[in-house]
C-alpha cells in the first residue's frame, strides 16, 4: 500500500494495518481498520493516526511534554478546521476513568463519516499511554468509535 514505507507487525486478533508515517514532521502511525463486508470481502471502517510514535516504540518510550503535545495539536486543529470548518467540542471529563479520559475531543460530522481530533494532556490526568494527539475518521454506520462519537452529535 504504501511502498518503501515501514510496515506494523500485524496482529492475529483485529482485521487492520498499520504504517509508520511523519505527519507535520511528527512521528507517527497510521492504521486502516476493515471488517468483513457483503459477500466477505475486506471493507474499510476507519483510518487512524497516531503522533508521536516511531519505529523504536517500547515500553521506555517517552512521551512528550505538554507543551509539544499542544503545539502539535494546534496546529493540526487549525487546518482541520480550515477544510471542514469549526467542530463541535467536548471538553475534559476529569470523572472519567484515566484510561479513558482525554483533554479535549472535536467531532466533526464529514457525509457519513466521523472525523475525531484528540488531545490528552499529562496536567488532566491522561495516562502516560495516551501519546497525545490522535485523529480518527470512521464510518458513522459501521465503525463501533464512529457510531459512539456520533451518539452524542446534536441531530440534524
Amino acid at each position: 500500500m504504501f511502498p518503501g514505507v515501514p510496515r506494523m507487525a500485524e496482529d492475529p486478533t483485529w482485521n487492520e494495518m498499520g504504517f509508520f508515517v511523519s505527519s507535520y514532521g511528527i512521528p507517527s502511525v497510521l492504521f486502516f481498520y476493515f471488517t468483513k463486508g457483503f459477500l466477505g470481502s475486506d471493507r474499510l471502517v476507519r483510518v487512524q493516526i497516531g503522533y508521536f510514535v516511531d519505529q523504536a516504540v517500547t515500553a521506555e518510550m517517552e512521551r512528550p511534554p505538554d507543551s509539544e503535545i499542544e503545539t502539535a495539536y494546534q496546529s493540526i486543529r487549525n487546518d482541520l478546521a480550515g477544510c471542514y470548518g469549526l467542530p463541535l467540542r467536548s471538553p475534559a471529563d476529569r470523572s472519567a476513568p484515566p484510561e479513558l479520559r482525554l483533554s479535549e475531543l472535536l467531532v466533526w460530522a464529514v457525509g457519513s463519516n466521523i472525523l475525531t481530533l484528540s488531545c490528552g494532556l499529562r496536567r488532566d490526568g491522561v495516562m502516560e499511554e495516551n501519546l497525545g494527539v490522535g485523529i480518527g475518521y470512521g464510518d458513522r454506520n459501521l465503525d463501533a468509535i464512529s457510531q459512539s462519537v456520533a451518539r452524542g452529535l446534536p441531530k440534524e
